[in-house]
């Protein structure tokens, strides 16, 4: 009988070049790298969706929803700091978080993913071909995981040809939105070209959600340092939303980095609606006006966007 992870194997078109990559890709559509078998890490991450889940926050293991939107993958490897708040600078520091989450893959230690993982007989001697030994540790996954990871890269798009001389790769539309993205509009301040990722690798508070949280931050902040030193923060992200919401404090538990979050990339933007790190805003449309209107209030600016430029800026944000 064929196993099951032949099975995904077969089923996904690999496209990865490496044993390496191809054994992450697996591990990545498995869900028995969930504690009850009903999630892998594309449920949160799927191709098709730019590597995002299309929810306004992602749902795990138990049904229930987070408190986080899931973010894409593609050029993940370039990114300088992971989560929306960068709690991780490197991907292989990350693999095991989600897995050992409670509330996201299930497991209560990497010990017992690991665990899993040795029990399944196809698992084990795929990575037996690979590096010779017949226990799985944790260096082995991180490795397989970070290869397929590193592998995700936006497809090529209109803009790319544009970038490379193609002068017709724009609708007039388009290329009117892309001198207002970099122009009056400053989309381009926190989402810059930046090797076409369109990110500034850095985090910003604009205010929209700081309201919400600020009458209980003596409470919200002493519950994280508590989190913080039982090592249960990401699971306090996952379960409190006003946690949640305070963002890059989160990594650095500095009090003016409170309610800011990671510039997102916008390569394959129109796949990732709904938009912000908490999924509060449904469409493309409405997160250019959000952010521009915030961006020019906190500025002390008087300029703000025309309907017809925000959809300007939007058809060109769709070639992206």
């Amino acid at each position: 009988m064929i196993s099951r992870w032949l099975l995904i194997l077969i089923c996904i078109n690999v496209h990865a070049q490496s044993p390496e990559q191809k054994l992450g890709e697996a591990l990545f559509f498995d869900t028995r790298l969930s504690s009850n078998q009903r999630i892998s890490c594309a449920s949160c991450h799927h191709p098709d969706k730019a590597f995002s889940d299309g929810l306004a926050t992602s749902v795990g293991v138990t049904g229930q929803a987070l408190n986080r939107k899931s973010t894409s993958l593609f050029d993940v490897g370039k990114a300088k700091f992971l989560f929306w708040d960068g709690r991780r600078e490197n991907l292989k520091d990350l693999i095991f978080d989600p897995l050992t989450n409670p509330m996201e893959h299930g497991f209560t230690s990497d010990a017992e993913v690991l665990l899993r993982l040795n029990s399944l007989l196809d698992i084990q001697q795929a990575f037996y071909r690979l590096n010779g030994r017949k226990t799985i540790d944790k260096q082995d996954v991180q490795n397989v995981m970070v290869a397929y990871l590193q592998g995700l890269k936006a497809p090529q798009t209109a803009f790319d040809r544009f970038r490379s001389g193609d002068k017709n790769a724009l609708s007039a539309s388009q290329l009117k939105g892309y001198k207002l993205f970099t122009g009056v509009a400053a989309c381009v301040q926190c989402h810059q070209i930046n090797e076409g990722r369109f990110t500034d690798d850095a985090f910003h508070a604009l205010g929209a959600e700081s309201g919400k949280i600020s009458k209980k931050l003596p409470q919200l902040l002493a519950q994280t340092e508590i989190a913080r030193k039982n090592g249960t923060l990401g699971v306090l992200i996952a379960t409190d939303a006003d946690v949640a919401e305070l963002g890059r404090y989160l990594a650095t538990a500095n009090p003016m980095d409170i309610a800011a979050f990671k510039t997102p990339s916008l390569r394959q933007v129109k796949k990732l609606a709904p938009y912000m790190h908490n999924g509060s805003v449904s469409t493309l449309s409405e997160a250019v006006r959000r952010e521009a209107y915030y961006r020019a209030s906190m500025e002390g600016k008087s300029y703000f966007l025309t309907p017809e430029e925000v959809e300007v800026i939007v058809d060109f944000l769709r070639v992206l």
